[in-house]
């Protein structure tokens, strides 16, 4: 399934991007289809993306569709923004539980707490605590290394 602005009706927002370098949650169509081309690739690689309402996709192959028509977006600090398109998978429920056990696993495994407010007991106290997708959503908006550090 190709992902553009006008083809996401079968994604209830918002969404995350669950990848081996970050997890990061998209309130909006438009939020996730706007990137630069470092953050495209840090982000959709490898990933997944699993929307509201507890589906799962893989993220099968991503690009670069033109560059943004806001001229503000061309000279942005990180780089031009891009319009992006994203082919997804076959969407295959995956249980809250389950969510859960694969962002906490990623999380501590990773060690993405580290430059957070939250420390591992509250982050574990916390994602234990949440009863429905939307909270999980919610609750957290990005964990991952800092993406203005260098590499």
């Amino acid at each position: 399934m190709r992902v553009q602005m006008n083809g996401l009706p079968n994604l209830k927002f918002p969404v995350f991007v669950i990848g081996p370098h970050a997890l990061t949650r998209f309130k909006t169509p438009r939020d996730l289809l706007r990137s630069t081309e470092r953050f495209m690739v840090f982000t959709f690689q490898d990933a997944d993306l699993l929307d509201s309402s507890g589906r799962l996709h893989k993220v099968m192959h991503y690009s670069k569709i033109r560059r943004s028509l806001n001229p503000l977006d061309w000279f942005a600090p990180s780089g031009p923004i891009f319009r992006i398109s994203i082919d997804l998978g076959e969407a295959h429920p995956l249980p809250l539980d389950e969510a859960k056990k694969k962002i906490r696993e990623l999380v501590l495994t990773k060690r993405w707490l580290r430059g957070t407010h939250w420390s591992e007991s509250k982050f574990l106290e916390k994602l234990q605590s949440i009863r429905s997708f939307d909270e999980l959503l919610a609750n957290f908006s990005y964990l991952g290394p800092r993406f203005d550090a260098q590499d």
